[in-house]
């Protein structure tokens, strides 16, 4: 953009120039052409030789001319003018530099304006992204406990019911779901591959903790009356106890030995099954079976999952650090409804480690507990499917037997072993007498029961008699009792790999709330000057044509006198501020929207504290509660 020029002086000296030219024709002094055309020649000759320096022109007397005032005054005239031209220039400079500065002045301001403006955005977009920065802290509660709940400042308002992580409206009542349980289509390794395609689900473990010993006795022996693998166990309400599902797989020929097949199976009715081929790149699976004690069923929105995480002796390997719940699925056979998919969402899973739950995972990650709430549903039949794919290395113990031709090898320390074999093998090579086509006899003697696994290997007795009869002939065969042979029990330490799903109680039942609670917290303490405050959170507020649920929130500067209203920072801006600013001072121009600010004396200034309010809310109608997982206050500091 083009300039004007702050020298006028030029201009000034043709106006005065051009005034006294029109002065003197208005006086008539040169008015006849001659003269006029006189004066105005002289016009233009002074404005090309005057113009821009002084006009005034010292006419000297010459010796012995008479001097004449005319001349004198028209000096004194041209030098008054100069003198007024350039008092009128300095004038005009001057106020050019003061406009000038002025303008100056106020494209500074504009420009620290719009720095503080961005300033603002920038501190905002830091709690937007959550940043680390030194100037930023977090206050927050997972609400496993009471520990940061103020009960002395809620209100009339009922008190919000806070465990297993979770805050929720109160239960007015609570009706068990009565069931019976039971392991559901077993399936072990998934050998079977037509019932992996239940669309309830699949179980391909054996129950039970069967394995795993500490010093000279196995786990299960160490509470004999406690059994860890009756389904029973899920559905008793006893803390102390629970069941255990699991999957082995073991290298047979480890130490360059050949172990028989018969010393890895469990027998289930005419069948065998090798309890150590599970292979450790698929997971292990578990769905249970509960069953309503009423035909018809009744109505539930609850289910609470307990896990059983394991044992405290480390050297065992048998930490449970997590259980995996991929389906929960709620069914009325009576009518045929369509089954109810809880878990729309993915898995979720219950952990005993509680740095694992955070915002971004509160749905699919509950620590200690697993609480599920939806709405209300009448089945008589659910189903709960469990994962586990993650196999330790643990050290197991391992029953095998040594024959001995005699029943006196105890008494006359007779070492005199059967076909001079270490282990058992009837239809090893050279065990077989000349002709002998194979043997019979009795495997269930030495191989346990599905039902019961343990009941060899727990055992007092360790001495078993097995009748041997061969198959005789080239080609007419017949049977042939041959001999009795004296099996001694004998344990091993095997390497193998194990996965595990401990569960420890599964609690179904109808719970219904009161209308409104909140949850407020205690003080949270600040060591510097609060500039900026956002809130994150992890809720779920269910909705459904019967009822709907909502949670407020609220924020204290002041000890709880008095409470703003703020939006989780996550959420679509809906006109409720997301983030709250306080003493910033900021004039109109650096409002930022979605931003409340707030000053003193409205507010404490400096503010010491920080208290966080949740109202949750239902609507009368309905059986629904919202569920609050977590809350994250965000500060930056000056």
């Amino acid at each position: 953009m083009a300039q004007l020029s702050t020298d006028t002086l030029a201009h000034a000296q043709v106006i005065v120039k051009v005034q006294q030219f029109i002065s003197e024709y208005v006086q008539n002094k040169n008015v006849s052409p001659k003269d006029y055309d006189k004066a105005y020649q002289n016009l233009i000759s002074d404005i090309r030789k005057f113009i821009g320096g002084p006009t005034a022109v010292l006419d000297f007397i010459n010796k012995g001319d008479i001097p004449s005032s005319e001349k004198f005054n028209k000096f004194v005239s041209s030098i008054s003018n100069d003198v007024n031209l350039i008092t009128h220039q300095f004038d005009s400079l001057s106020a050019n530099y003061i406009n000038t500065f002025n303008i100056i002045h106020d494209e500074i301001e504009s420009e620290k304006s719009s720095v503080d403006r961005i300033r603002s955005k920038i501190a905002a977009l830091e709690l937007y992204s959550g940043s680390t920065s030194n100037n930023i802290t977090y206050f927050g509660d997972l609400l496993n406990n009471m520990d940061f709940v103020d009960v002395s400042k809620s209100t009339q308002i009922s008190l919000s019911d806070v465990s297993d992580g979770i805050a929720t409206l109160p239960k007015k009542d609570v009706k068990p779901w009565k069931s019976r349980v039971s392991v559901y289509n077993p399936n072990y390794a998934e050998n079977n591959t037509q019932l992996n395609s239940n669309p309830f689900g699949v179980s391909n473990g054996l129950p039970g903790c069967n394995f795993l010993y500490s010093g000279s006795q196995f786990l299960f022996q160490k509470d004999i009356n406690l059994s860890k693998s009756d389904p029973a166990k899920l559905i008793d309400g006893s803390p102390a106890s629970y069941m255990e599902y699991e999957a082995i797989y073991v290298d047979k020929t480890q130490n360059g030995v050949n172990r028989p097949e018969y010393e890895f199976q469990y027998s289930s009715g005419n069948t065998f099954i090798d309890w150590s081929s599970f292979n450790p790149s698929k997971p292990l699976k578990l769905t249970v079976e509960l069953t309503s004690t009423r035909s018809g069923g009744e109505y539930v929105n609850h289910i609470s999952i307990a896990p059983f995480f394991g044992y405290d002796d480390v050297s065992l390997k048998a930490q449970i650090k997590n259980v995996k719940v991929t389906s929960i699925k709620l069914f009325n056979d009576k009518n045929e409804s369509e089954v109810y998919e809880i878990l729309n969402e993915g898995p979720v899973y219950i952990g005993a480690d509680i740095s694992g739950a955070n915002l971004s995972n509160y749905k699919n990650y509950y620590y200690n507990k697993g609480v599920f709430r939806f709405p209300e549903v009448l089945v008589n039949k659910i189903y709960i499917t469990f994962e586990q794919s993650f196999f330790q290395d643990v050290k197991i113990k391992h029953a095998y037997w040594t024959p001995y031709a005699s029943s006196d090898f105890l008494n006359t320390n007779n070492s005199n072993k059967w076909q001079n074999q270490d282990r058992f093998n009837p239809s090893a090579s050279g065990a077989l007498p000349q002709n002998a086509k194979s043997v019979n006899w009795s495997k269930k003697l030495v191989v346990p029961d599905l039902q019961n696994p343990t009941v060899i290997k727990g055992a007092s007795s360790e001495v078993v008699r097995v009748d041997l009869s061969y198959v005789m002939g080239e080609t007419t065969f017949t049977t042939q009792t041959a001999q009795s042979v004296w099996l001694k029990r004998n344990f091993e330490e095997l390497t193998a790999k194990r996965a595990a799903i401990g569960i420890r109680d599964i609690t179904v039942s109808r719970e219904t709330y009161v209308e409104t609670a909140e949850i407020v917290s205690k003080p949270y303490y600040l060591h510097d000057d609060l500039d900026l405050l956002s809130l994150e959170v992890s809720d779920y507020t269910p909705n459904n044509e019967e009822s709907s649920t909502s949670i407020d929130y609220y924020i204290s500067v002041d000890d709880g006198l008095g409470w703003i209203k703020i939006s989780p920072i996550q959420r679509n801006f809906v006109g409720i501020p997301e983030i709250l600013s306080f003493n910033q001072n900021l004039n109109s121009n650096n409002i930022l929207p979605q931003i409340a600010y707030y000053s003193s004396p409205e507010v404490p200034n400096p503010i010491k504290t920080v208290r966080f309010r949740a109202i949750l809310k239902k609507t009368k109608s309905g059986n629904l509660t919202p569920v609050l997982g977590s809350y994250k206050i965000a500060i930056r500091f000056r």
